[in-house]
């Protein structure tokens, strides 16, 4: 029997709105603060609003990376993500054909205990 609680139902809606929101405004904050200009964000207080030079930081940031930290664009840090990526899945993909062959065709102790 299900029971009918508008009053906890409310509640429970109202504490998961509110979790949701305690999530995503902090995001929301650094992706408004990636729009504007370097000298708005060092006045101390960012807008709730995103600003005008979002393109313009983009497109610095994917050419040329942070200036003031001294790292690669994000461009290639990107593609060295996916060499790695890649390299990584290739790995796994021929211990996993290997160890399921072995464990398909041969006899050996412990065989179903490994294979679930």
């Amino acid at each position: 029997m299900v029971e009918n609680r508008p009053w906890a139902n409310f509640f429970a809606h109202a504490v998961l709105i509110i979790g949701v929101a305690l999530v995503i405004f902090p995001v929301y904050i650094a992706l408004v603060a990636s729009t504007q200009a370097p000298d708005e964000l060092l006045r101390g207080t960012i807008p709730l609003l995103p600003g005008s030079h979002g393109i313009e930081n983009y497109t610095l940031m994917w050419k040329s990376g942070v200036s003031t930290a001294n790292s690669p664009p994000a461009a290639q840090m990107l593609w060295n993500s996916f060499i790695m990526a890649m390299a990584i899945t290739v790995g796994k993909l021929s211990i996993s054909l290997l160890s399921a062959f072995a464990i398909v065709y041969f006899r050996f102790r412990f065989r179903m205990f490994f294979s679930g």
